[in-house]
Protein backbone atom coordinates (compact mmCIF):
# COMPACT_ATOMS: atom_id res chain seq x y z
CA UNK A 1 0.00 0.00 0.00
CA UNK A 2 1.12 3.34 -0.94
CA UNK A 3 0.44 6.92 0.31
CA UNK A 4 0.96 10.31 -0.31
CA UNK A 5 0.49 13.09 2.12
CA UNK A 6 1.48 16.36 2.86
CA UNK A 7 2.16 17.25 7.14
CA UNK A 8 4.05 20.29 8.01
CA UNK A 9 4.58 21.67 5.04
CA UNK A 10 6.51 18.70 3.55
CA UNK A 11 5.49 16.57 1.48
CA UNK A 12 6.08 12.36 3.09
CA UNK A 13 5.34 9.29 0.90
CA UNK A 14 4.90 6.49 2.81
CA UNK A 15 4.93 2.70 1.47
CA UNK A 16 3.72 -0.45 3.91
CA UNK A 17 5.85 -3.09 2.73
CA UNK A 18 4.59 -6.43 1.74
CA UNK A 19 4.40 -9.32 3.39
CA UNK A 20 7.93 -10.53 4.19
CA UNK A 21 8.12 -8.28 7.31
CA UNK A 22 5.13 -9.44 7.85
CA UNK A 23 5.42 -11.80 11.42
CA UNK A 24 2.02 -13.47 11.05
CA UNK A 25 2.54 -14.68 7.49
CA UNK A 26 3.99 -18.02 7.48
CA UNK A 27 6.20 -17.70 3.83
CA UNK A 28 7.92 -20.66 1.98
CA UNK A 29 11.37 -19.46 0.71
CA UNK A 30 9.72 -18.86 -3.07
CA UNK A 31 7.02 -16.52 -1.90
CA UNK A 32 9.89 -14.51 0.36
CA UNK A 33 11.85 -13.99 -2.31
CA UNK A 34 8.44 -12.66 -4.34
CA UNK A 35 7.87 -10.35 -1.76
CA UNK A 36 11.13 -9.12 -1.91
CA UNK A 37 11.00 -8.04 -5.39
CA UNK A 38 7.73 -6.35 -4.86
CA UNK A 39 9.11 -4.21 -1.83
CA UNK A 40 12.04 -3.40 -4.17
CA UNK A 41 9.88 -2.29 -6.96
CA UNK A 42 7.65 -0.55 -4.47
CA UNK A 43 10.68 1.15 -2.55
CA UNK A 44 12.36 2.42 -5.88
CA UNK A 45 15.03 3.63 -6.44
CA UNK A 46 15.27 3.23 -2.66
CA UNK A 47 14.22 4.48 0.36
CA UNK A 48 15.65 7.28 2.68
CA UNK A 49 14.36 5.47 6.13
CA UNK A 50 12.50 2.35 6.76
CA UNK A 51 10.02 2.65 10.08
CA UNK A 52 9.84 -0.91 11.74
CA UNK A 53 7.05 -0.86 14.01
CA UNK A 54 6.88 -3.24 16.86
CA UNK A 55 4.21 -3.17 19.86
CA UNK A 56 6.41 -2.53 22.72
CA UNK A 57 6.79 -5.34 25.03
CA UNK A 58 5.43 -7.89 22.68
CA UNK A 59 9.14 -9.14 21.17
CA UNK A 60 8.93 -12.60 20.06
CA UNK A 61 11.22 -15.22 18.23
CA UNK A 62 9.06 -14.32 14.98
CA UNK A 63 10.06 -10.76 16.01
CA UNK A 64 13.80 -11.81 15.33
CA UNK A 65 13.43 -13.97 12.12
CA UNK A 66 11.68 -10.61 10.97
CA UNK A 67 14.59 -8.72 11.62
CA UNK A 68 17.08 -11.40 10.23
CA UNK A 69 15.03 -11.19 7.15
CA UNK A 70 16.13 -7.55 7.07
CA UNK A 71 20.00 -8.24 7.22
CA UNK A 72 19.78 -11.75 5.05
CA UNK A 73 18.01 -10.03 2.00
CA UNK A 74 19.43 -6.05 2.19
CA UNK A 75 22.50 -6.15 4.44
CA UNK A 76 23.99 -4.58 6.97
CA UNK A 77 24.10 -1.52 5.05
CA UNK A 78 19.96 -1.42 5.75
CA UNK A 79 20.12 -0.66 9.83
CA UNK A 80 21.66 2.36 8.87
CA UNK A 81 18.76 3.91 7.59
CA UNK A 82 16.14 2.10 10.27
CA UNK A 83 14.26 4.13 13.12
CA UNK A 84 11.98 1.37 15.42
CA UNK A 85 8.91 2.28 16.22
CA UNK A 86 7.66 0.83 19.62
CA UNK A 87 3.88 1.10 19.17
CA UNK A 88 0.97 0.09 21.69
CA UNK A 89 3.10 2.37 24.52
CA UNK A 90 -0.03 3.70 26.34
CA UNK A 91 -0.98 -0.13 26.35
CA UNK A 92 2.34 -1.09 27.53
CA UNK A 93 1.99 1.77 30.45
CA UNK A 94 -1.55 0.95 31.65
CA UNK A 95 -0.60 -3.15 31.97
CA UNK A 96 2.13 -2.35 34.80
CA UNK A 97 -0.07 0.58 36.22
CA UNK A 98 -2.93 -2.03 36.52
CA UNK A 99 -0.47 -4.33 38.63
CA UNK A 100 0.30 -1.26 40.92
CA UNK A 101 3.51 -1.38 39.62
CA UNK A 102 6.06 1.08 38.49
CA UNK A 103 6.25 2.03 34.81
CA UNK A 104 9.65 1.36 33.77
CA UNK A 105 11.68 3.90 31.43
CA UNK A 106 11.69 2.77 27.86
CA UNK A 107 15.91 2.85 27.96
CA UNK A 108 15.17 0.45 31.31
CA UNK A 109 12.80 -2.06 28.99
CA UNK A 110 15.41 -2.56 26.01
CA UNK A 111 17.73 -3.26 28.64
CA UNK A 112 15.48 -6.33 29.26
CA UNK A 113 15.53 -7.24 25.92
CA UNK A 114 17.24 -10.56 24.66
CA UNK A 115 20.48 -9.63 23.34
CA UNK A 116 20.39 -9.78 19.43
CA UNK A 117 17.33 -7.55 19.86
CA UNK A 118 19.36 -5.41 21.71
CA UNK A 119 22.39 -5.53 19.51
CA UNK A 120 20.08 -5.12 16.55
CA UNK A 121 19.14 -1.37 17.90
CA UNK A 122 22.95 -0.54 18.89
CA UNK A 123 23.58 -1.06 14.98
CA UNK A 124 20.74 1.29 14.08
CA UNK A 125 21.97 3.58 17.05
CA UNK A 126 19.49 2.98 18.74
CA UNK A 127 17.10 4.98 16.72
CA UNK A 128 13.50 4.39 18.70
CA UNK A 129 10.51 6.71 19.23
CA UNK A 130 7.09 5.39 20.94
CA UNK A 131 4.17 5.49 20.00
CA UNK A 132 1.05 5.95 22.06
CA UNK A 133 -2.18 4.58 19.55
CA UNK A 134 -4.48 6.44 21.57
CA UNK A 135 -3.34 9.85 20.92
CA UNK A 136 -3.71 10.96 17.57
CA UNK A 137 -1.52 14.36 17.48
CA UNK A 138 0.75 15.95 15.48
CA UNK A 139 3.68 16.35 18.39
CA UNK A 140 4.32 12.54 18.03
CA UNK A 141 4.82 12.56 14.16
CA UNK A 142 6.83 15.36 14.55
CA UNK A 143 9.07 13.25 17.55
CA UNK A 144 9.24 10.79 14.69
CA UNK A 145 10.17 13.46 11.74
CA UNK A 146 12.84 14.70 13.41
CA UNK A 147 14.23 11.44 14.44
CA UNK A 148 14.10 10.31 10.60
CA UNK A 149 15.35 13.98 10.05
CA UNK A 150 18.57 12.94 11.76
CA UNK A 151 19.32 9.62 10.15
CA UNK A 152 18.82 11.30 6.71
CA UNK A 153 21.27 14.21 7.37
CA UNK A 154 23.85 11.77 8.59
CA UNK A 155 23.22 9.49 5.39
CA UNK A 156 24.05 12.15 3.12
CA UNK A 157 20.58 12.05 2.33
CA UNK A 158 20.89 9.84 0.05
CA UNK A 159 18.29 6.88 -0.19
CA UNK A 160 19.57 3.05 1.05
CA UNK A 161 20.28 0.66 -2.33
CA UNK A 162 22.20 -2.55 -3.07
CA UNK A 163 22.62 -4.80 -5.64
CA UNK A 164 18.93 -5.33 -6.33
CA UNK A 165 18.04 -2.09 -6.41
CA UNK A 166 20.43 -1.56 -9.25
CA UNK A 167 19.50 -4.64 -11.26
CA UNK A 168 15.79 -3.47 -10.98
CA UNK A 169 17.49 -0.16 -12.07
CA UNK A 170 18.47 -1.91 -15.38
CA UNK A 171 15.42 -4.36 -15.69
CA UNK A 172 13.25 -1.08 -15.54
CA UNK A 173 15.73 0.76 -18.40
CA UNK A 174 15.31 -1.98 -20.66
CA UNK A 175 11.49 -1.90 -20.63
CA UNK A 176 11.40 1.55 -20.78
CA UNK A 177 13.51 1.34 -23.64
CA UNK A 178 11.74 -1.39 -24.90
CA UNK A 179 8.82 1.20 -25.06
CA UNK A 180 10.18 3.94 -26.70
CA UNK A 181 11.10 1.62 -29.45
CA UNK A 182 7.45 0.14 -29.72
CA UNK A 183 6.51 3.52 -30.27
CA UNK A 184 8.30 4.83 -32.69
CA UNK A 185 8.37 1.39 -34.61
CA UNK A 186 4.39 0.89 -34.45
CA UNK A 187 3.11 1.10 -37.87
CA UNK A 188 0.75 4.31 -38.82
CA UNK A 189 -2.59 3.00 -39.29
CA UNK A 190 -4.69 5.57 -42.05
CA UNK A 191 -7.57 6.69 -40.61
CA UNK A 192 -10.39 4.51 -41.67
CA UNK A 193 -13.28 3.87 -40.16
CA UNK A 194 -14.64 0.64 -39.57
CA UNK A 195 -18.04 -0.22 -40.51
CA UNK A 196 -19.77 -3.59 -38.86
CA UNK A 197 -20.33 -6.08 -41.56
CA UNK A 198 -20.05 -3.47 -44.14
CA UNK A 199 -17.21 -2.23 -46.42
CA UNK A 200 -14.65 -0.43 -45.10
CA UNK A 201 -14.46 3.25 -46.16
CA UNK A 202 -11.81 6.00 -46.32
Amino acid sequence: MEKETIRFGRTIRIIDTPGVFDTDKKLDNQKTQEEIKKCIVYTFPGPHALALTVPIGRFTNEDIRTLKHYIQYFGLDILKYVVIIFTKYDLWESDYEDRGENVPSIEEYIETLPEYLRTFMKFCDNRFVTLNNKTKDDEQVERLLSEIDKMVDKNDNKYYTNASYDQAAKMMKVVSNRRDLSKNTRPRMDKKRLLPNKAVYS
